[in-house]
């Protein structure tokens, strides 16, 4: 779920957070994580013996680890490339719609084995899928159903950190990059809002700064209600300006435009003007019935 675009640093006060706060955020954390885990570490095979199969398309390379005694023409295999491509295919035509923009490269995928997958991206536990430097990586059991639902949707969400990279050259902040991809992937997962609640009933909004370089560096209490403030800061950017004005702005970071001034520019309102109304909204948001960010 979390996909890293750049370096990340811990804020001294996240290491503050009181051992009652950590335990009951940890409990939202615990849960919301488990529910987008495409198969938990228990069913991951011993990884000792596996090989690569290769599916190539024009828009896609799709990579799939799997057991030595599996090829192509398996039916399990054969099932999750199609199933994968035909999302991916599905998600590249709406998305270059919706952004008005032609997609020059090409994606690679590679579907590793659970192990694998943490070892080679020294990805957090909780991390179901990550797009980092042109590629998207999967954990995916090298036997056993694979919830092919949960699949579509990571595959839907890091298809949208692929774009926003393209467009904006690496530079889109990390909020709006999961704001983006959170919005466009479907019904928000019922456990955010709880998370950026009880954020809020303790503490001030996130500085949207301490969001801007990913969320693999930050203590793990504090990632859901970073996504959580994520989804409503895009949320709210995209219902002040419009889309079209929020994609001016990652194109304008793909220019070469200082952060500030690409902001200014597609918004014509400062960067640390809707910084502050987005704190009072989240405010508000906390004191109401509204149940997602």
């Amino acid at each position: 779920m979390e996909f890293i675009s750049g370096e990340c640093c811990r804020s001294a006060q996240f290491a503050r957070l009181s051992p009652k706060r950590r335990h009951t955020i940890w409990g939202v954390f615990s849960v919301f994580f488990a529910t987008m885990l495409l198969c938990p570490p228990p069913c991951a095979n011993a990884d000792e013996y596996y090989r690569s199969l290769e599916y190539d398309t024009p828009r896609f390379t799709l990579h799939i680890q799997t057991s030595s005694d599996s090829g192509k023409g398996d039916p399990r295999i054969e099932s999750i490339a199609s199933e994968a491509i035909a999302a991916l295919n599905e998600n590249f035509d709406e998305y270059r719609r919706i952004f008005d923009q032609e997609i020059r490269n090409k994606v690679v995928l590679r579907f590793l084995t659970p192990k694998e997958f943490h070892r080679q991206t020294g990805a957090p536990e909780w991390t179901s899928a990550m797009y980092y430097r042109g590629e998207i990586t999967v954990p995916i059991p090298v036997s056993g159903r694979v919830n092919l639902d949960q699949l579509k949707r990571a595959l839907r969400h890091e298809l949208l950190h692929f774009i926003t990279a393209e467009m904006s050259r690496n530079r889109c902040p990390a909020w709006l990059d999961e704001g983006i991809a959170q919005l466009l992937e479907g019904q928000p997962n019922p456990l955010l809002g709880p998370a950026l609640r009880t954020w809020l009933s303790q503490d001030n909004p996130m500085p949207l700064d301490w969001l801007e370089h990913g969320f693999t560096m930050l203590e793990d209490s504090v990632v859901p209600a970073a996504y959580a403030q994520s989804l409503f800061a895009t949320r709210t950017l995209v219902n002040s300006y419009g889309f079209k004005k929020v994609t001016r702005y990652i194109r304008n970071l793909g220019q070469g435009m200082d952060n500030r001034a690409a902001f200014r520019d597609a918004f014509e309102s400062s960067f640390e003007s809707f910084e502050r109304k987005l704190a009072s909204q989240l405010q508000r948001w906390a004191m109401s019935s509204n149940r997602n960010p």
